[in-house]
């Protein structure tokens, strides 16, 4: 739990009580340009969001050089000739392009929130808000893909243990199964087949993985309660996740309202403002939940009592 997720809170917290506020409260007094008491506490908020993103944004080009070079491990996993190595490969690849879509979604909401802020102080035209607004919206399109892919390997992960704890014999499964489930040391396929000091080993290592499997998959009693644990957290991470993405879906489609009728195809609808407003407070109040869940999820709200118990 960082100190982004709790700025996040705070920040579309106060943007759902700009939104709903009633007019007689006049927004607790304006200053001379027009800004309100509750934009001076947000743009603070929306300037943080900036610098975090920025930062986050910087982390681009060293997350394409790792997919570059997940790539360049394909023709050596294939002539290894071993499944474990080509499920490496792939989880690999995916991995690295997971960070891409997050480091290009830090990319658009940096200078999105910078330009927010400059609305909150009013110094930022409507066609500069709109623009940034339309950056974001192609950010969140990315990540949203990028959270749906990451959430299905990992249900993909936890039904794996859940298979090999029930019998599954195939040897790449079980191998999978085992880092997943944190039995064999380096605690993931990639870890176990790319050895950074020694690439020309592949193979190699993937049968001493193979093999080391087989023999954690033979102590029956141990090796299964620590995949069938590994199953069921992953169910319940992959369930959270999805609220998470839900969340995230809904703030999309709240925000796109914006550059949906400033760019088309609603440019002339009826009752613009009204939909803008229901649009923005609909992702404000989904950009709060989300914050305000991880920080539950942290504090263990949704932890189970046996699992508190355990």
């Amino acid at each position: 739990m960082s100190l982004e997720t709790w700025i996040g809170l705070a920040r579309n917290g106060l943007c759902v009580v700009a939104d709903t506020l009633p007019d007689e409260y006049d927004q607790f007094g304006y200053f001379e340009n027009g800004m309100s008491t509750l934009n001076a506490l947000i743009a603070p908020l929306q300037f943080a969001a900036a610098v975090f993103n920025a930062r986050a944004a910087l982390k681009l080009p060293a997350a394409l050089q790792a997919r570059k070079d997940a790539l360049a491990l394909k023709e050596a996993c294939e002539k290894a000739r071993s499944t474990v190595a080509i499920d490496a490969h792939s989880r690999r690849v995916k991995q690295t392009t997971y960070g891409i879509c997050y480091a290009f979604l830090s990319c658009t909401l940096a200078p999105a929130f910078l330009v927010l802020c400059m609305n909150s102080c009013k110094v930022a035209t409507e066609r500069q808000v709109q623009w940034a607004l339309l950056a974001m919206q192609i950010g969140l399109a990315v990540a949203l893909w990028a959270m749906r892919e990451e959430y299905k390997d990992e249900h993909t992960k936890a039904e794996n243990c859940a298979d090999v704890a029930s019998g599954e014999r195939d040897k790449s499964l079980r191998a999978q199964a085992c880092c997943d489930a944190g039995l064999i040391d380096k605690k993931s396929l990639e870890a176990c087949v790319f050895d950074e000091t020694e690439m020309g080993a592949i193979k190699t290592r993937c049968g001493a993985l193979l093999k080391r499997a087989g023999e954690l998959v033979d102590e029956r009693d141990k090796t299964n309660r620590k995949l069938l644990q590994r199953a069921v957290q992953g169910r319940r991470n992959v369930t959270f996740a999805m609220v998470i993405w839900v969340l995230n879906f809904i703030a999309f489609w709240g925000y796109a309202v914006f550059p949906l009728t400033y760019f088309g195809p609603f440019t002339t609808i009826e009752e613009k403002a009204w939909y803008e407003w229901a649009g923005n407070l609909a992702g404000d109040a989904a950009w709060t939940v989300e914050p305000a869940l991880v920080i539950l999820s942290a504090f263990g709200a949704f932890k189970s009592s046996k699992a508190k118990s355990d």
